[in-house]
């Protein structure tokens, strides 16, 4: 945005390109944004940082174009003293040129060095990996959430006829146990009536 704003010919102050009205741009250039505050708040006529807004967590959902007039383009600069010339381009010359610039640009975890258009492959190419990573992370954490309660329902679930057969036996054992103790009684009272 400073390279569109330009400098003047002291190369000392930004907001001296000139539309072919005369005009300077606006205070993002290009672009703007819907926002109800303001958006120059110390009132330099330069662009504040954009997180700077009160109220705006994402940008990208109200940015939009500015321009729909080629002549509002800021394609002129300063000559001295507000002066321009008709049909100068050296302003656009110079955005033009930021195009084989190299600009460092970080970004939480994400950091890079080298040209514009670089750095936007980069971004996305960073953004799909980071997405690409996030899904193989939830499969494999929904695959381990699978196997985890299938392992926990086979230990605490109850097998009914395995409980069952077992009941059954327990049964016939203790029955088995009760008659050997009243043959035992039975043949206890006969060796006391004997004696």
């Amino acid at each position: 945005n400073q390279t569109y704003f330009g400098y003047d010919s002291d190369n000392a102050t930004f907001t001296d390109a000139f539309d072919l009205d005369g005009n300077n741009p606006a205070v993002y250039g290009f672009f703007d944004f819907s926002f109800d505050g303001t958006k120059d708040v110390d009132g330099n006529n330069l662009a504040d940082d954009l997180g700077d807004h009160t109220g705006i967590l994402n940008y990208s959902s109200i940015i939009n174009l500015s321009i729909s007039d080629p002549r509002d383009i800021a394609a002129a600069r300063d000559l001295g003293g507000g002066q321009f010339a008709q049909g100068d381009g050296s302003n656009i010359e110079a955005v033009i040129a930021l195009q084989n610039d190299t600009n460092s640009f970080s970004l939480g975890d994400f950091g890079f060095t080298g040209r514009v258009e670089d750095i936007f492959t980069d971004v996305v190419s960073f953004v799909g990996n980071a997405k690409a990573t996030s899904k193989a992370s939830l499969d494999i954490a929904e695959t381990n959430h699978t196997i985890a309660a299938n392992q926990r329902d086979q230990i605490s679930s109850v097998n009914i006829d395995e409980e069952f057969t077992d009941m059954i036996q327990f049964q016939k054992a203790f029955e088995a146990a009760a008659r050997l103790i009243r043959v035992a009684s039975d043949l206890l009272d006969q060796i006391v009536n004997v004696i």
